[in-house]
């Protein structure tokens, strides 16, 4: 019915909280693989930031990325197995990514 303050934890839903970054090189960066796979209940959390400004998931809008600030993801489609982000157009050489995901 009512949980305690502080009784819910991440530790305790088992789930960790990632953060990654890449600096793009040259400019025909289209996707980017992250180190874990992700679940699909995960995939629609996945947060990712160009240059300091946050991108539009477009998996979790139900769309297709059209341009270089939209993003899809795919949860095991990565080398590996791993997710894999795929924006709709070539990423700028010398972007910075940054990418927040929990799983």
């Amino acid at each position: 019915q009512k949980l305690s303050d502080s009784s819910v934890t991440a530790a305790k839903l088992g789930i960790a909280f990632k953060q990654q970054a890449f600096q793009i090189s040259g400019g025909s960066t289209t996707t980017l693989d992250l180190a874990q796979a992700l679940t699909a209940n995960s995939i629609n959390g996945v947060i990712v930031f160009k240059n300091g400004l946050s991108l539009r998931n477009m998996t979790a809008l139900g769309d297709t990325a059209a341009d270089e600030d939209e993003y899809q993801i795919s949860g095991t489609g990565g080398s590996g197995g791993v997710a894999r982000l795929t924006f709709g157009s070539a990423l700028a050489n010398a972007d910075g990514v940054i990418v927040w995901y929990w799983h």
